[in-house]
């Protein structure tokens, strides 16, 4: 719709796609798990008519300028092969670094928060505050990048490093200024009286949930998570297991970039054809009891 301006300059904001949806990230996610189904159907089929589907779907994600969803979808398919192929210590080890390179980014970030950012007025300048300062104009790209790295994922983690047990509560993160009491670095509260209610998020899905729910929290997630992997391991060899078992993965990549794991522009898909595979495998094994009971003499 403009002429393709987006994919060969990812500069001007003016040209981003993201149809329906209203950001760039949430049209990138929801089109980076159509179109795993869409190289998951022509990997089994090889008709054209996915093929045409990945090429038109790839423009439009290319357009989208979501850096994590194309990474997600990269990383899906690589991290699907691994397992495929019995080399999940090669997932395990990527986990590790993208942890160990988040975590350098935070150390350095996080006094630049501090200094810039934690007891500013909300209302004077917001990012401005610090980021013309350190480093000038930025195109919009670098300014969204700086935002995460040097307030949005250091928030979450203040939450955590205040109340690293059960975080800040839901909804914690938006809370800003923070005034904190109770006990120090084990449980806090916030305590100013102006609680926000809308869509803004750390810009990181386990950042979020450490810093609202702490290491609680973001156990129990983890914990359900893993049983969502190990279910989908252990089931037939089909088109809808292969497309749940890369968006699984896509999602988890994308999400250490944007809170992608609750959101449902991203989610959606993937939680609907969840459902749907939970329910034919239980009626497939439900099924087959039956029909064994009868054969049974």
């Amino acid at each position: 719709m403009t002429n393709f301006a987006a994919i060969v300059d990812w500069s001007n904001p003016e040209t981003y796609f993201h149809g329906f949806f209203k950001s760039t990230n949430g049209a990138g996610g929801f089109i980076s798990i159509v179109l795993s189904l869409n190289i998951i159907c022509y990997l089994k089929e090889r008709k054209r008519l996915w093929l045409y589907l990945i090429v038109i779907n790839l423009v439009f994600l290319v357009s989208t300028t979501s850096r994590g969803s194309i990474l997600g979808l990269i990383a899906g398919f690589a991290f699907f092969y691994f397992d495929r192929f019995n080399k999940t210590y090669l997932i395990k080890i990527s986990l590790f670094a993208m942890v160990m390179v988040q975590g350098t980014i935070l150390y350095f970030t996080y006094p630049i928060y501090q200094t810039y950012v934690r007891d500013a007025d909300p209302s004077q300048g917001g990012a401005n505050t610090y980021i013309s300062p350190l480093y000038g104009e930025v195109n919009t790209k670098s300014a969204n990048l700086l935002i995460r790295v040097m307030e949005t994922w250091p928030r979450a983690v203040d939450n955590f490093i205040h109340s690293p047990l059960l975080g800040a509560g839901f909804g914690g993160v938006n809370d800003i200024p923070f005034r904190y009491a109770g006990i120090p670095h084990l449980f806090s509260i916030n305590t100013q009286p102006n609680k926000v209610f809308n869509d803004a998020h750390a810009h990181h899905s386990y950042l979020h949930i450490l810093g609202e729910q702490g290491l609680v929290g973001l156990g129990i997630f983890l914990l359900f998570w893993y049983a969502v992997y190990n279910y989908l391991r252990k089931g037939t060899d089909d088109i809808v297991q292969n497309f749940l078992l890369v968006s699984f993965f896509n999602l988890s990549i994308m999400s250490f970039t944007e809170h992608r794991i609750t959101s449902p522009s991203n989610a959606l898909p993937f939680v609907i054809a969840l459902c749907l595979y939970v329910l034919k495998r239980n009626y497939n094994k439900k099924y087959k009891q039956t029909k064994t009971a009868v054969l049974t003499p």
